[in-house]
C-alpha cells in the first residue's frame, strides 16, 4: 500500500518535469523559429543558410511534435540540458513523443534571436515563452549548431527558465 502511495506522488512530479522539459523544447523552437522574420539578429559574421535550416527545422519539430524531423536536424551526441532526466538524443525524442502533444506544449520567442559564432559552430539565444497543460514560463533558449558532413544539425539545447518580478 505503502508503494502505490508514493507511486501516486511520483506522477505529478514526472508530469511536471515533463511539461518543463516540453517547454525548453518549445522554447527551443521559437529561438529557431524567429530566423527569417527580420527581427532577428546576427553578430560578428554572417551566419550560414544550413545553419538557419537547422534552427528552423528543430523549432518546427518540437511545435509540431515531430520526432523524425527533430532526428533530421540533431546531431548523433545532441544533448539536452534543461530541469528533468532527459539529456541525450534518444530519451529527448522519446520524452518529446510521449508527453508534448499530450500537454499542448507550444513555445514562442519574445524577443529577437542572436546568432554568434564559437569555433567552428554557431550559437544562437532567444528568450521566449512557453505554455502547456500547468506550465506558463519564460526563458532563455541556448542552441549550439556544428557542421557534420557538410550539414548543419543541432547538437546541443538548454533551456533556463527565467523569473520575472511582479
Amino acid at each position: 500500500m505503502g508503494a502505490r502511495s508514493e507511486s501516486r506522488t511520483r506522477e505529478p512530479v514526472g508530469l511536471h518535469r515533463a511539461v518543463v522539459a516540453v517547454v525548453a523544447l518549445v522554447c527551443a523552437m521559437a529561438v529557431v523559429g524567429c530566423g527569417d522574420d527580420g527581427g532577428s539578429s546576427t553578430t560578428g559574421t554572417d551566419v550560414p543558410s544550413g545553419v538557419i535550416a537547422a534552427l528552423d527545422g528543430f523549432a518546427e519539430a518540437i511545435n509540431t511534435y515531430d520526432s523524425d524531423e527533430l532526428l533530421a536536424n540533431t546531431t548523433d551526441d545532441f544533448t539536452w540540458q534543461s530541469t528533468g532526466d532527459v539529456t541525450n538524443r534518444e530519451d529527448y525524442v522519446a520524452y518529446l513523443e510521449t508527453y508534448y502533444e499530450r500537454v499542448n506544449f507550444h513555445s514562442e520567442p519574445t524577443g529577437d534571436r542572436v546568432i554568434e559564432l564559437d569555433g567552428d559552430a554557431y550559437v544562437a539565444t532567444q528568450p521566449d515563452h512557453s505554455t502547456a497543460t500547468g506550465l506558463d514560463v519564460e526563458g532563455v533558449s541556448v542552441i549550439r549548431v556544428e557542421e557534420v558532413d557538410g550539414t548543419w544539425l543541432v547538437q546541443e539545447f538548454r533551456w533556463t527558465e527565467t523569473t520575472t518580478e511582479t
